[in-house]
C-alpha cells in the first residue's frame, strides 16, 4: 500500500528540475537552461524569478522533449533571486541564484567611454539605432521592445513602446521611435520620458529623421517619403522620391535625400516639397549602395555598401572622393567634421554592420584621425555633436562617446 500511495503521490504532484546557472552568472547575460518535469505536463511551464526586492521576471520555456523544456534566462540585475516553475495552477520551487553585477565596460574604440546600455541585437541589424538630442542619447532596444535614454554617462529611463523599435530620431520637440517595417510612428516627450501619441502611416517605413520642422519617414516599398506634421502628429505628404530612399540631410535651406536602389540623388524643398533630381546614378547600382548622406561646408558627403566617400555640389557634380577601405558603413555631421564608420573586411563582404575603423574627415576631404576597434564592434547608430562622436553597439550593449 504505501508503494502504491508513493506512486499515486508522484504522479498528482508533479516534479521539476532546472539545470545549473553558468558560474558566474552575471546580470543582464543569457543562461539558456533545461527544465525537467515529470509527470509530462499539459502545456509549457512558465519560470517566475523574484529578487529580494522588486518586480518578479517571467520567462516562457519551450517543449524539446515530452517532459523536457528550454528556458532563455536573462537575470536584469546583480543579488540573489528565487525561481519556481509555474506549472498549470500549481507553483514548484527551482533553485535560488545568486547573480554577480557585470564588471566595468571597456571600450572597443581606444580613447571612447563606454556605457552599458541594452543588448542582444540580431540580425537584420539596425544602423539608425542612436538619436542625439534633449541633453540626451537615446538607443533603441529592438528585443526588449524598449527606448532607453542615457544622460550623464548612466541610463535615465527606460521607455517601453508597443512594437520593436528599430529606428529612432530627436528633434522637432520629441523623440520618434519606427518599428522596422512599422506601420506607426511612436512620440515620446522627453520632459516626461512617455510615449505620448502615434501617427498612422498608411505605409511601411524603414527610416525616419526630425528634420527641417517636420519628421519624416522613408517607404522603402512605396519609393515615398512621408512628411509628418509634429504636432499633431500625422501625415500631412506623400513626396514620390527614387527607388529605395534610406538617407537624409537638412543642409539648412534644402533637404537631400539618397535612394540605394537606383544611387540617386534628390533635392526636397520643405517649404514647398517639391523634389528634384540632381543625380542619378551617383555610382553602379550593381554593385554598390548609395545609402547615407551628410551636408558638410556646402558639399554632399555619400556613402553605403561598396563605396568610399563620395562628395558631391549641390548641382551633383563630383567634387572628388575620400578613399575608406574597403566601404564606409555611415557618415555624419558634427559641424566642423565628418565621422564615417568603415566595414571590416570579412563584414563588407557579409554586408554587417561591423567597423574596423572610425575615421574623421575635414571639410576639405581629408582624414584627420583614424581610430581602430580593438575589437568586433557593431555599428547599430552614429551620431555627431560639437565636441563628441557617439557610437551604439546594440549587439554588446555599448553606447560609446568619444571626445572630439
Amino acid at each position: 500500500m504505501s508503494i502504491l500511495l508513493s506512486l499515486v503521490v508522484a504522479l498528482a504532484f508533479p516534479h521539476a528540475q532546472l539545470s545549473a546557472p553558468p558560474a558566474p552568472l552575471r546580470a543582464g547575460t543569457t543562461w539558456r537552461a533545461t527544465l525537467v518535469v515529470r509527470p509530462e505536463p499539459r502545456g509549457a511551464p512558465t519560470v517566475l524569478a523574484s529578487p529580494r526586492s522588486g518586480k518578479a521576471v517571467r520567462f516562457r520555456s519551450t517543449r524539446v522533449s515530452p517532459t523536457r523544456f528550454r528556458v532563455v534566462l536573462r537575470l536584469p540585475r546583480a543579488g540573489s533571486w528565487r525561481l519556481s516553475a509555474q506549472i498549470g495552477s500549481r507553483s514548484m520551487r527551482l533553485r535560488t541564484v545568486r547573480v554577480a553585477p557585470l564588471p566595468p565596460p571597456t571600450s572597443p574604440l581606444p580613447g571612447a567611454t563606454a556605457i552599458r546600455v541594452c543588448g542582444g541585437a540580431a540580425i537584420p541589424y539596425t544602423q539608425n539605432g542612436l538619436a542625439l538630442g534633449f541633453g540626451s542619447a537615446w538607443v533603441v532596444c529592438t528585443p526588449q521592445r524598449l527606448v532607453q535614454r542615457i544622460t550623464g554617462g548612466r541610463i535615465l529611463a527606460s521607455i517601453r513602446l508597443p512594437v520593436e523599435p528599430w529606428a529612432i530620431a530627436a528633434g522637432e520637440g520629441a523623440v520618434w521611435a519606427l518599428a522596422r517595417d512599422g506601420t506607426a510612428v511612436y512620440r515620446i516627450s522627453p520632459a516626461t520620458n512617455r510615449v505620448t501619441g502615434h501617427a498612422g502611416l498608411g505605409a511601411s517605413g524603414v527610416y525616419l529623421w526630425a528634420l527641417a520642422g517636420a519628421v519624416w519617414v522613408a517607404d522603402d516599398a512605396g519609393r515615398t517619403l512621408i512628411r509628418l506634421d509634429p504636432a499633431g502628429p500625422r501625415v500631412s505628404a506623400r513626396l514620390p522620391v527614387g527607388d529605395g530612399p534610406s538617407g537624409l540631410a537638412f543642409d539648412g535651406t534644402y533637404l537631400w535625400l539618397v535612394s540605394h536602389r537606383e544611387n540617386s540623388l534628390d533635392r526636397i524643398d520643405p517649404a514647398t516639397n517639391l523634389v528634384t533630381r540632381v543625380a542619378s546614378p551617383l555610382s553602379p547600382p550593381e554593385t554598390t549602395a548609395a545609402e547615407r548622406v551628410a551636408a558638410l561646408a556646402g558639399s554632399l558627403w555619400i556613402t553605403g555598401r561598396g563605396l568610399d566617400l563620395l562628395r558631391r555640389s549641390p548641382a551633383g557634380a563630383p567634387l572628388g572622393t575620400v578613399e575608406v577601405r574597403p566601404a564606409a558603413m555611415d557618415v555624419v555631421s558634427d559641424g566642423s567634421s565628418l565621422w564615417t564608420a568603415a566595414f571590416t573586411p570579412a563584414a563588407a563582404r557579409r554586408g554587417d554592420p561591423v567597423a574596423g575603423e572610425l575615421l574623421r574627415v575635414d571639410a576639405a576631404g581629408a582624414v584627420t584621425s583614424r581610430v581602430a576597434a580593438t575589437r568586433r564592434l557593431f555599428v547599430n547608430g552614429l551620431a555627431a555633436e560639437t565636441g563628441s562622436v557617439w557610437l551604439y553597439d546594440g549587439v554588446a550593449g555599448l553606447l560609446l562617446r568619444l571626445p572630439t
